[in-house]
């Protein structure tokens, strides 16, 4: 046959995108900018089996000088449960940070926000959750955050 290397397939894999979590918090860039949000990987009990990659949107809440506020959203059922976390630069590193949870969403009311106005008046009007770090813990938490690198 013949000699050398060859692919024979090539599998695209969110999992081979960087992350920040707690095991790598930070990364070196020049701005905020330099990091874009792509997914990310839910935790707590309220979570229920809700938990993978590939199925909540993130928006930007706010920017300001040196860092970009996110609001990561997630349907279930007639809830929104959202997550809001930052991406801060600091001397060449961004970090992220996940600052609080809530949601919206009733029976009679359900959430069908879809676009980022619709997302931040949500937000504005959330119940609180408590924010957790474990998959038992009651509440919602963001075990890690998925980016695309620029810069």
């Amino acid at each position: 046959g013949d000699k050398g290397y060859g692919l024979k397939s090539l599998k695209y894999s969110m999992f081979s995108k960087p992350k920040f979590s707690e095991e790598a918090p930070l990364v070196s860039c020049s701005s905020v900018d330099d990091v874009q949000p792509l997914d990310a990987m839910w935790t707590g009990l309220y979570m229920g089996s809700d938990q993978n990659v590939g199925k909540q949107s993130i928006y930007v809440l706010s920017s300001a000088a040196g860092e970009t506020q996110y609001i990561a959203l997630r349907r279930s059922g007639v809830y929104c449960k959202m997550i809001n976390f930052v991406i801060s630069e600091n001397n060449g590193q961004c970090t992220y940070k996940v600052n609080s949870a809530g949601y919206t969403g009733t029976n009679d009311l359900p959430c069908t926000a879809a676009t980022r106005t619709e997302v931040i008046a949500e937000w504005n009007a959330r119940t609180n959750m408590n924010l957790v770090t474990g998959p038992g813990d009651k509440g919602y938490g963001l075990k890690s955050i998925y980016y695309r690198r620029f810069g």
